[in-house]
């Protein structure tokens, strides 16, 4: 896991807040956090809107939003635990992992995840994304 991970993505986040959609941010986002990680990774982008609806707002792939929806229908969330608990969460690995039992057997079953790390970003609105 690169240590400087939440900086890079914060500075990223900052350099791309002038763009005009931000729908366009954040799938560039997801895809530089897929691209700095590396080894097939994945990402996606989380957003909760006035502390209430959660929704994905970028994927890179169909993985990524079937992973978010379990976790939104299980109400067991790495990712917005990272929102509400701790500014990042790291899995390890999912089949030993605890904290989210349902989801992790679930996710780990149908799209062999094996861990996760969610980071929390803010933008410049109150809007809180991992």
């Amino acid at each position: 896991m690169p240590e400087n991970l939440a900086a890079r993505l914060a500075q990223l986040a900052r350099e791309l807040q002038d763009e005009d959609h931000a729908a366009t941010t954040a799938d560039h986002i997801a895809h530089e956090l897929a691209d700095w990680v590396g080894n097939s990774s994945s990402a996606g982008i989380t957003t909760v809107h006035r502390r209430r609806r959660v929704e994905t707002t970028a994927a890179t792939s169909e993985g990524v939003r079937r992973g978010d929806a379990l976790q939104y229908e299980l109400r067991e969330w790495p990712c917005l635990d990272a929102i509400w608990e701790a500014p990042q969460i790291f899995t390890g690995d999912l089949r030993s992992d605890t904290r989210w039992p349902r989801w992790a057997a679930k996710v780990g079953e149908e799209f062999e995840v094996r861990s996760m790390l969610c980071t929390r970003l803010f933008t410049k609105a109150d809007t809180l994304a991992r």
